[in-house]
């Protein structure tokens, strides 16, 4: 497979502090381990590393091993201080891009919480649907843009 330029094998990635090493590691189990707790995923072949800021965030781009028909093989996984999501590749060419749709994606499920309507039919959010949830995922997600994207 060939990667985009903004990815890499994890093998080639090199943190020159300990702390980011082993939070970096520490979002590669988290990466798997969603992907993983789907029945869909019939388990995680290679993980790549895109765009990352150890502990905060770090998306990946993820070969699985599909548990059932019809299932992209190749899938972005976007993991860290944030709701943990996987995404398709359709719309994203790099990991890059893919933060940018998991930031657009995760907006639209903020504003749906803070005008009081169903999040139903959005991305799911692994928290609950609360304004104050709401707000501190948008803070988040402001971080996010000024800092990565």
């Amino acid at each position: 497979m060939e990667l985009p330029p903004d990815v890499e094998a994890l093998s080639e990635i090199l943190w020159d502090d300990e702390q980011d090493l082993a939070h970096y590691q520490a979002m590669v189990t988290q990466a798997k381990s969603f992907l993983e707790r789907f029945r869909w995923c019939g388990g995680v072949r290679a993980l790549y590393g895109g765009k990352a800021i150890p502990g905060v965030v770090a998306v990946f781009l993820a070969e699985i091993t599909p548990g059932e028909t019809g299932v992209d093989q190749t899938l972005w996984v976007v993991v860290g201080d944030v709701p943990p999501a996987y995404l398709v590749l359709d719309r994203a060419p790099n990991s890059t891009d893919a933060l940018g749709i998991y930031i657009e994606n995760m907006r639209r499920w903020v504003r749906a919480v803070l005008a009081g309507e169903s999040t139903r039919g959005l991305i799911p959010v692994n928290t609950e649907p609360t304004p104050e949830s709401a707000e501190m995922l948008a803070s988040r997600l402001d971080f996010l843009e000024r800092e990565i994207v």
